[in-house]
């Protein structure tokens, strides 16, 4: 619209837009690069990633080393509408803290679940 208006000094009626609109599509859609797209998660080059569903598009990447925010994840992410942002995860922390959300009989009970959830997390 501004390219228009700038050469033209006026605004582009709605068939000039809707050609022009029609064009940028079939450009991205047959021109273009592709990439695959996920919601919410993804892995890429042995790495997790957790789209935080922020407005500054943040992700958490997960590795062997542990996680750590990233700006620009090498993955592409969709936002069904409806997805809320997730908190950004803080430093320290304990998985014990989990057992409070579990429903299990006992205290003895979340050694296996968190168990699982720590090897599980060690193998990346």
């Amino acid at each position: 619209m501004h390219l228009h208006y700038a050469s033209t000094c006026r605004a582009p009626n709605s068939e000039v837009l809707s050609q022009a609109l029609l064009t940028l599509e079939a450009t991205a859609r047959y021109g273009g690069k592709r990439h695959p797209v996920r919601v919410r998660t993804g892995m890429y080059d042995g790495k997790y990633y957790l789209d935080l569903a922020d407005e500054q598009w943040q992700a958490v990447e997960i590795d062997a080393e542990g996680w750590r925010v990233v700006s620009e994840p090498p993955i592409r992410f969709h936002r069904p509408r409806g997805m809320l942002p997730l908190p950004a995860p803080l430093q320290g922390g304990s998985l014990g803290e989990l057992k409070t959300l579990l429903n299990l009989a006992s205290d003895d009970g979340h050694a296996l679940p968190i168990g699982q959830f720590s090897c599980s997390i060690s193998g990346l």
